[in-house]
């Protein structure tokens, strides 16, 4: 019976969320990590209209070549570049938060892996009176993959439940 819960629960939380499908935003947030499908959703969204700012956590890392040319080079867009402190999804959630105090945003458009909405969702509405609205970008992950992901992500929403009960 446990097993059975842990599926259904894994399924239901982190394989095929609640996501959202936002036509305008302030700004849209993206949640670094991923394989890439963070960064190319994001930017659907922006070439869809419905954001005029991209904010990236860890746009700077220089592994992250794209990011690094949306933070370093002129866009059709502003662009927040940012390193999170701490360097999790809390920090991240808690920096958004402040972007978003200093820029008057009352709306955002956050973005990340299909497996990452729970946690995101949890964290970004802890952290900001802005209405948030969670797109969830579908890895290309192996069964070994995903099931690292969920694991990790279970650990991850308990400890945001936990633990990071304020956001600044």
């Amino acid at each position: 019976m446990l097993l059975f819960l842990i599926v259904i629960g894994s399924w239901r939380f982190f394989v095929r969320p609640s996501v959202d499908d936002p036509d305008h935003a302030d700004a849209v947030v993206l949640f670094a990590g991923g394989r890439g499908e963070r960064l190319d959703a994001a930017l659907e969204l922006l070439d869809n209209g419905v954001g005029s700012a991209l904010v990236l956590p860890n746009g700077n890392l220089p592994h992250w070549e794209a990011a690094n040319r949306l933070c370093s080079e002129p866009q059709s867009f502003d662009v927040f570049c940012f390193t999170p402190d701490p360097d999790d999804t809390w920090g991240e959630a808690s920096g958004i938060s402040l972007l978003a105090d200093e820029h008057g945003w009352t709306s955002l458009a956050a973005v990340t892996s299909t497996y990452h909405v729970t946690r995101v969702r949890t964290l970004l509405t802890r952290c900001t009176n802005a209405e948030v609205g969670v797109v969830g970008a579908d890895p290309d992950l192996s069964v070994f993959e995903w099931t690292t992901r969920v694991a990790h992500e279970w650990f991850g929403t308990a400890a945001a439940q936990t633990f990071k009960r304020s956001c600044r």
